[in-house]
């Protein structure tokens, strides 16, 4: 199982953006340090304190420039609201300042705030983002190409600068529903599930359409990327569940009752249906312990995560994107701290693990801060 470290910067009233940016920078480091494969920032807008990585390719460049192993990935570019050059731009200098470690996650974006902000109808974001992820893959793989679609017209051109990777960094997408599972791996992209509210069930549903695509190849990808990611809204670590649910729980909670509290506006867009179904899960938004037990929201101490993950990791997935966020900076680089001592080991070097025999007993085992 690879692990991936996420942020999206989420500022608290009476700090700064200022500070909360370095802060994130810091704990990239750190990640990289306990284990952890890969980084990455989502791409928001408008949202002042919740989500404030706005210039993601910004952030991205410093981390990479601090890091030297793990893979740096932008989690989530809005490709509807982006002339597709300029992304590719952008991947192919984050490239090279990674010294060719990118890898590209895409989405559409899920909140009118931001495509309303900056124009863009509902029904037309899905042929935007696969008509910009065309356009990204022309200009990132050709020496010179050109484009006319129905969003974007490109003359021959060639881009400046080259990336390091050839054809293409991985590329990945968030999925949200079976039929967008199914779509991405039919295009050759990996997957990573998001908005799992709905419970375990959901997740079951975009894992078998993730499986249902792979069986109908139609990449459009020179290099597909076959990967099965779950995204993880609220982690946090700690030495027990209750101490992990005090520091996380608040946080949680306003997290979730935000994101669901969005989604009425996108259902009147025939293009986000599963948005009418996640309304279900307004009555739970509020109840931390009801959003721990299914997969977006992991609180508790180092053998929940393992018991966790252990079920993820038998259901298929093979990756976990989780978002460390919303508490404070101190907590956070605790839990990074917690996974890559007691965790993260777990899954990559099983058999280093020390096990207890009969002289000192398991029940006299504890987690010990460093």
């Amino acid at each position: 199982m690879r692990f991936v470290m996420m942020t999206e910067a989420r500022t608290p009233h009476g700090t700064t953006h200022h500070q909360r940016w370095w802060d994130a920078v810091e704990e990239a480091v750190f990640a990289e340090e306990r284990g952890f494969d890969a980084w990455g920032t989502s791409e928001h807008h408008f949202f002042v304190d919740l989500a404030t990585t706005s210039c993601p390719e910004i952030i991205h460049t410093a981390v990479a420039l601090r890091t030297s192993r793990m893979k740096i990935r932008p989690m989530s570019f809005l490709l509807p609201i982006h002339h597709p050059v300029r992304v590719a731009e952008r991947l192919a200098a984050l490239d090279i300042f990674s010294n060719g470690r990118v890898e590209l996650g895409i989405a559409r974006g899920n909140t009118v705030l931001q495509l309303d902000g900056f124009g863009i109808p509902l029904e037309e974001t899905s042929s935007r983002s696969e008509e910009s992820l065309e356009l990204i893959l022309k200009a990132l793989t050709n020496d010179s190409f050109t484009h006319d679609g129905k969003h974007w017209k490109v003359p021959l051109r060639s881009m400046t600068p080259r990336p390091l990777q050839y054809p293409h960094m991985p590329v990945y997408k968030i999925c949200s529903t079976a039929n967008s599972a199914s779509a991405a791996a039919s295009d050759g992209l990996g997957m990573i599930t998001s908005d799992l509210y709905l419970g375990w069930e959901q997740l079951e549903d975009n894992l078998r359409g993730y499986q249902e695509g792979l069986e109908k190849p139609d990449h459009i990808v020179q290099v597909p990327t076959s990967s099965v990611g779950v995204s993880v809204f609220s982690a946090v670590c700690a030495e027990s569940n209750e101490e992990a649910i005090r520091i996380g729980g608040d946080a949680t909670v306003h997290f979730a009752s935000r994101l669901i509290g969005d989604y009425p506006a996108l259902s009147r867009s025939a293009d986000y249906d599963y948005t009418e179904r996640i309304r279900q899960a307004q009555e739970h938004k509020d109840d931390v312990h009801f959003l721990n037990r299914g997969p977006s929201v992991i609180l508790g101490d180092p053998d929940h995560w393992i018991e966790r993950l252990g079920k993820l990791e038998a259901m298929g997935v093979e990756e976990v994107v989780m978002i460390l966020d919303g508490i404070p900076h101190r907590e956070i680089m605790n839990t990074i701290d917690m996974l890559g001592r007691y965790v993260i080991p777990r899954f990559k070097y099983p058999n280093a693990i020390v096990q207890h025999g009969p002289i000192t007993g398991s029940d006299e085992f504890q987690y010990v801060k460093a």
